[in-house]
């Protein structure tokens, strides 16, 4: 996805916008240009913030917050821009 704007917020806005609330690990992956393993490590590393919901009696899959994937993404682009 391209973004034409030079501020950070808003283009990481834009990469996540009509995304749930809670995301799966693959699509953060996948829109921050990263392997899934390197998203548990965030996930590990507290850069990245999940949960893992459990609706029955499994133990769930791991859940990221969107907005905490919007804010990783707004620090890097600053970072590059």
């Amino acid at each position: 996805m391209t973004v034409k704007t030079t501020d950070s917020q808003s283009a990481a806005e834009a990469a996540f916008s009509g995304r749930p609330y809670l995301m799966r690990v693959t699509d953060v992956a996948e829109v921050l240009g990263i392997s899934r393993a390197s998203v548990y490590r965030l996930i590990e590393s507290g850069q990245l913030a999940a949960s893992r919901p459990v609706l029955t009696g499994a133990k769930g899959s791991v859940r990221v917050v969107r907005d905490s994937a919007t804010k990783l993404m707004a620090e890097w682009l600053k970072e590059t821009f």
